[in-house]
């Protein structure tokens, strides 16, 4: 499979497995594509968004926003705001 779909990860390929009817736990799975794919792995791991460091003054002096459109086909978009503090 990852001959044939190289850049693809964990995710993908459990859905892969859901998708024909092959029941794996998560963990084999993981276990399995780090013993096939170390390399692949550990680039993308090393992609992935890394949490930011910052330092406001005071409260409110910086607020996070986000978005949750999963419901947007009933017409139903949810926001919410976090103060960074």
């Amino acid at each position: 499979y990852k001959l044939r779909k190289p850049t693809s990860g964990l995710r993908y390929l459990r859905g892969h497995f859901r998708r024909s009817g092959v029941r794996v736990q998560k963990e084999q799975t993981r276990l399995s594509l780090k013993r096939v794919d170390a390399l692949g792995q550990a680039l993308r791991t090393r992609l992935a968004i890394r949490r930011r460091r910052y330092k406001v003054p005071r409260p409110n002096y910086l607020w996070h926003a986000d978005g949750h459109h999963k419901l947007i086909w009933w017409g139903i978009v949810i926001h919410g705001f976090i103060d960074g503090y």
